[in-house]
């Protein structure tokens, strides 16, 4: 069972808008845990794949950000999983590859490369 973590409405926004700019990366996060720094309150997550973690102060300094971590500056990059492959290759077709299928496949199959005279 999780422990609910409650914040106030702007940490919460700041959280939702820290969230979104993470998925915009193919980060899939997990909940936030509250940390105590330096007397300060942090919001933590972290993604579920590579591990990059987004931090929401709930009180940022003057002039500061409310929102960081790797996670909303850089791209999901989960490696190699226990069974030796990344999580989104599936071992289905590339998209290419089934549109090439439904309408007739590539040039290079029916040797034209492009050369369409008769």
């Amino acid at each position: 069972m999780q422990k609910l973590v409650i914040m106030d409405s702007a940490t919460g926004l700041h959280a939702l808008q820290a969230l979104e700019s993470c998925a915009a990366r193919d980060h899939e996060m997990g909940s936030f845990k509250k940390v105590e720094m330096a007397g300060r309150t942090i919001f933590r997550a972290a993604c579920k794949f590579c591990g990059k973690e987004v931090d929401v102060e709930s009180d940022p300094p003057a002039n500061g950000i409310g929102i960081g971590g790797e996670a909303v500056a850089l791209g999901c990059d989960p490696g190699p999983s226990e069974y030796g492959e990344c999580p989104e290759d599936d071992g289905q077709p590339s998209e290419y590859d089934e549109w090439q299928d439904v309408f007739g496949g590539d040039d290079s199959e029916y040797n034209t490369f492009g050369d369409y005279s008769e």
